[in-house]
């Protein structure tokens, strides 16, 4: 033992030393580089093979002759050297979005994001609210600015209206089929990055806007540069206070004894142990408390583990069920591509292992997801009303959670369409494909997952039963138009069978 100590001290003091001198080296590699055109020209050449290989829904929305030309033209585009930012967003972004798949997108390079860290890049100021062909102010990056505040209609912005601007930007982000809702709630959410993707970046912006008279006025407004003092010290104090419980807001039950209502808010299905403790806790305090309407808010969910919206539907769908009539994939192996495809090696082996070859030369996951049923648990199982909150980012496997439970007696969806497919979902595996040349990464799915043939194909999300959408008066008043619709229900629900209680 005496002897190993020193051992490892020494093992400990080199592998601090590579440490460090990793740390280095990348702090070198870390700037925007620009690629010249014949490697990017190679790395559109590589992606567009790939997908035709290994996508199972290259030309479900866009024939291949679309196709084709979309990426010659992209292909002919490129005619200088570019950063990786601007070939990813530029170039890339768009051509994906003809794929009408919200499972396909770019993202950039660990070095280039790193780079980005250190040297933010600025941005159009304003967050925006898009209520049908408005556009609404809902925070000024710039607090400096007392002109435009939260709640100022925005007309135009560099000359381009609302409509126009959601046209240009929807045509270079991805989404399923039609569902555009989930291209909505982006922009609503973050709209100085998708402004910058897909518009650049200029020093200044001139804009168009309605004064608290209702005057319309024109300014030009400073682009926003990270690290610029635009408030106080004290304010900043303030803002990091207020945000810091709801950036850490993942998973949540609340319960109203009085009137037996509890409410679940899920922001993902992720972590499968961490989620399924949280459901049996879940059901076990719902039991408890005897509560008879369950909210559950997937208004922000982005999909994650599809055995973890499983796991929460056998507590609450009243019969057998089916994930999948089909989970297919079009190749299983990975031969020339293979340095390209993050965790090659475990996906070939998920591939090999798990799949079942049809008669088409199509690749089944048959055991797994569609021949397995899946049944309501006995122990804690919820029978009460249940209502499930949807809008755009209501995504992958929390979409299919809605299609699930959609249709059963005793459930109704309140909100926004969702923004995953109401047909297809390929979020199964979706390992990430790297482009040699310029470094951008593409999130490649692998598997077409449909829960039901017998559905229409029509590209569009999953549709509440009863559709509220946000208004410009609900923001300015600070009011959840699908939550006070929700609580409505419930107590006529509760108003009725109380009247039919007392004429019994």
């Amino acid at each position: 033992m005496k002897s190993i100590v020193p051992l490892l001290s020494r093992i400990s003091f080199c592998f601090m030393i590579c440490a460090a001198a990793g740390c280095s080296i990348s702090k070198q590699k870390v700037h925007p580089v620009k690629t010249d055109p014949g490697s990017l020209q190679q790395d559109l050449i590589l992606l567009n093979k790939a997908l035709q290989k290994y996508h199972p829904s290259l030309y479900a929305f866009c024939p291949k002759t679309e196709w084709e030309e979309a990426w010659q033209k992209s292909l002919g585009s490129i005619r200088d050297s570019l950063n990786e930012a601007d070939f990813a967003y530029q170039i890339v972004g768009p051509l994906l979005a003809r794929i009408r798949c919200g499972h396909t997108s770019v993202s950039l390079s660990n070095y280039f994001k790193k780079y980005q860290q250190v040297n933010p890049p600025a941005s159009f100021p304003l967050h925006m609210k898009f209520f049908g062909d408005t556009m609404m102010v809902s925070r000024n990056l710039n607090r400096t600015d007392t002109q435009i505040k939260k709640g100022t209609i925005i007309l135009t912005i560099n000359g381009m209206d609302s409509r126009e601007i959601k046209d240009r930007m929807f045509a270079n982000l991805p989404m399923e089929g039609y569902a555009e809702s989930v291209n909505l709630a982006r922009l609503n959410n973050n709209f100085p990055f998708y402004h910058r993707m897909v518009m650049g970046v200029d020093s200044f912006y001139a804009i168009q806007f309605q004064d608290d008279q209702n005057l319309i006025k024109s300014s030009t407004i400073a682009a926003y540069k990270p690290g610029q003092k635009t408030k106080s010290s004290s304010e900043s104090k303030v803002e990091k206070i207020r945000q810091k419980p709801g950036l850490a807001r993942k998973r949540e039950l609340r319960i109203d004894t009085i009137s037996r209502v509890g409410y679940m808010f899920l922001a993902n299905f992720n972590q499968p142990l961490i989620s399924h403790h949280f459901i049996r806790k879940s059901f076990k305090t719902i039991k408890h408390h005897r509560i008879k309407h369950l909210i559950i808010d997937l208004r922000s969910n982005g999909g994650g583990v599809i055995d973890n919206e499983v796991f929460l539907a056998r507590h609450l769908r009243n019969t057998r069920f089916r994930v999948a009539d089909s989970a297919v994939a079009i190749n299983r192996k990975f031969n020339g591509f293979r340095k390209y495809f993050q965790n090659d090696w475990i996906n070939g082996m998920i591939m090999c292992l798990f799949t079942q070859k049809d008669e088409n030369g199509l690749f089944h996951l048959s055991r797994y997801w569609e021949k397995r049923q899946f049944k309501p648990v006995h122990h804690r199982f919820f029978d009460g009303q249940i209502y499930i909150l949807t809008g755009g980012m209501t995504f992958s496997a929390a979409s299919l959670f809605c299609k699930t439970m959609k249709g059963q007696d005793n459930v109704l969806l309140i909100g926004e369409e969702t923004g995953g497919s109401g047909y297809a979902n390929n979020g199964l595996l979706i390992p990430d494909f790297r482009l040699p040349n310029s470094g951008v990464k593409i999130r490649m799915p692998l598997f077409r997952l449909v829960p039901d043939s017998t559905t229409a194909n029509d590209g569009r999300g999953v549709i509440p039963d009863i559709v509220i959408k946000p208004s410009s008066a609900s923001f300015k008043q600070g009011y959840d138009p699908a939550m006070t619709t929700t609580l409505s229900i419930i107590r006529k629900f509760d108003q009725l069978k109380k009247i039919s209680a007392d004429l019994k």
